[in-house]
């Protein structure tokens, strides 16, 4: 958990595009939850719990929409939620491998059986 934080803490510090991903999901959030709490007359908590399990695709079922509205919009926030999601989990998983790449370009390791041609 530790060494998530600290991949998370350089994300944020070197990667404008993560940070622009951050505030796409989080509007994302915001904007869903506010709409399920309006609309489906949930709780704050119960609408920011189905918008996080609809985007991680978890969707354990027991919060569902009842209106047309809410499942059109549904759909909207999975198709755009589902996406922005995927790419931030990508830009964390490589987070680590990237700094080993970077490393390897500028001291590449020799391979022992390659031969030059005379």
């Amino acid at each position: 958990m530790i060494g998530l934080l600290f991949i998370l803490k350089k994300l944020w510090k070197e990667d404008t595009e993560f940070r622009a991903l951050f505030y796409i999901l989080l509007g994302l959030l915001i904007s869903g939850t506010l709409f399920y709490h309006r609309v489906e007359n949930w709780s704050i908590v119960d609408s920011i719990y189905f918008c996080i399990m609809t985007i991680s695709t978890i969707g354990y079922g027991d919060y569902s929409p009842s209106t047309d509205l809410s499942k059109i919009f549904t759909i909207f926030l999975a198709l755009g939620g589902i996406g922005v999601f995927v790419a931030i989990a990508t830009k964390v998983a490589r987070g680590p491998t990237s700094r080993k790449i970077e490393r390897h370009k500028k001291n590449p390791i020799k391979n022992e059986h390659h031969y030059e041609e005379k």
